[in-house]
């Protein structure tokens, strides 16, 4: 049975600009108000929750360096991890650690992330690392 995700498009949209906002954290230095200003000037009010998205990373951002080093505890070779596997995983820890959802519903959003946005067997290596943490 395939999933009607249709009545959740702004809460999807939201998850997906927090992943390439994570991902453009990663390669370079950018303020919390530089990706607020960039992304929602990209998105319209009525696709993109921007309180969710904002606060989302308001909570990253001061737990980033936490995260990488869980990344690197629970990962065989994390300099192997490509940067948007890395950004799926940190928006799904800090989505586990914000206590919003349910963890089984933050690993299959995940997993949708990296079907749309990493490798075709991505999902695989993000889906067995927030499992086991």
């Amino acid at each position: 049975m395939a999933k009607n995700l249709a009545k959740f498009k702004s809460q999807l949209k939201t998850r997906e600009c927090l992943v390439q906002a994570i991902y453009q954290l990663n390669l370079s230095e950018t303020s919390l108000e530089e990706l607020c200003e960039q992304f929602f000037k990209e998105n319209r009010p009525d696709k993109m929750d921007f309180n969710y998205f904002k606060k989302s990373l308001e909570s990253l951002l001061p737990n980033l360096n936490q995260l990488n080093q869980t990344i690197e505890k629970n990962t065989e070779n994390p300099k192997d991890l490509n940067q948007m596997d890395k950004a799926i995983i940190q928006f799904g820890l800090n989505e586990i650690s914000m206590g919003t959802l349910d963890k089984p519903v933050i690993i299959d959003e995940a997993i949708r992330l990296a079907h749309k946005f990493s490798s075709p067997n991505a999902y695989k290596l993000i889906n067995a690392f927030l499992d086991k943490v």
